[in-house]
């Protein structure tokens, strides 16, 4: 059953780009967990206590502000790297298109809530677009009333 769900991905460019966001989702919900445990130990472990003065300042220690300083900075670095990567995944190929005459072989125009499609045989249709499996195709974009971003499963 095909399904037009962002995350059921039918192209090897949108693999790479679901994979990219369920690596970023597991990434930021153990960063949620890891927070929560921390503060969840944390807090109760060194609360204010009745008749206890003020607790040990930390001030100055360089060992723990290299810490809060470069763990944020290798997450971000191995984030930055693994979307780069995905970047260079979602590249089209680089085999030139075929050498014709610039006439497309679909024209989509986005009206303000629904889609039309043109086809060069002079069929139209609104809101599902039929393109043919590994052919690479000429799309023209327009719009009558608004703008409109294009996506294709």
């Amino acid at each position: 059953m095909f399904s037009h769900s962002v995350l059921n991905p039918m192209s090897p460019q949108a693999l790479a780009i679901a994979k990219l966001f369920v690596f970023l989702l597991i990434a930021a919900g153990a960063n949620l967990l890891g927070l929560v445990g921390t503060l969840g130990i944390t807090l109760p472990l060194y609360r204010h206590r009745r008749g206890q003065g003020d607790p040990p300042q930390t001030f100055g220690r360089v060992d723990m502000e290299l810490a809060w300083t470069a763990t944020p900075f290798i997450i971000m670095v191995i984030v930055f790297a693994v979307t780069v990567y995905t970047m260079i995944l979602s590249q089209p190929g680089d085999d030139p298109p075929p050498a014709r005459a610039q006439v497309s072989d679909l024209g989509v125009v986005g009206h303000q809530w629904w889609w039309e499609f043109r086809y060069p045989d002079g069929v139209v249709t609104a809101n599902e677009p039929h393109i043919p499996l590994h052919k690479r195709m000429l799309v023209s974009l327009k719009s009558v009333d608004v703008i409109h971003s294009f996506w294709v499963p």
